[in-house]
């Protein structure tokens, strides 16, 4: 068996789960920023409520209703923002592992690693073959001055 179907035989069954099922907390996911959402929006109940008990009923008919309704608008616009983005994570773990099953992915990750590695800046350090490289360039460089007529150190060589 080579290695490639070994890691095929190793990685499917999971690719195929997360494919069929999407991201396997999602549930967890959801019920965690359900709940730190309704934690950040308590403060700003609380000081609503504090500043409408301060006023008593001086307010005109239906604001202090009003202010409420509109702090749980913004909750719920909070909610369902979060609800969307965990759904667009679940799906795009899904996208991840139909990536992932296609029979074109081990070619397709060479490929990738291929054009990384040559598009990857070249080495700036000061070893040895930058100096020699760097001095023979100057050789080339000087004997064509001085074919032109110039004059340089290494002119002679």
């Amino acid at each position: 068996m080579s290695m490639l179907q070994q890691f095929n035989a190793q990685s499917t069954p999971f690719w195929t789960n997360q494919l069929q099922n999407g991201l396997p907390f999602m549930n967890n996911l959801q019920n965690f920023s359900s709940g730190t959402l309704a934690q950040s929006f308590q403060p700003a109940q609380a000081s609503l409520n504090r500043s409408l008990s301060g006023l008593g009923s001086t307010l005109p008919s239906g604001m202090a209703a009003q202010l409420q309704t509109d702090l749980g608008a913004q909750e719920g616009e909070a909610f369902d923002q979060n609800t969307v983005a965990n759904l667009m994570a679940n799906q795009q773990a899904k996208t991840q592992a139909a990536t992932a099953l296609s029979p074109f992915a081990p070619a397709a990750a060479a490929t990738s690693a291929g054009g990384s590695v040559l598009s990857a800046p070249p080495v700036q350090s000061s070893g040895i073959g930058n100096i020699i490289g760097g001095a023979v360039s100057g050789l080339f460089q000087g004997a064509g001055t001085a074919a032109a007529g110039g004059s340089t150190l290494l002119a002679g060589i």
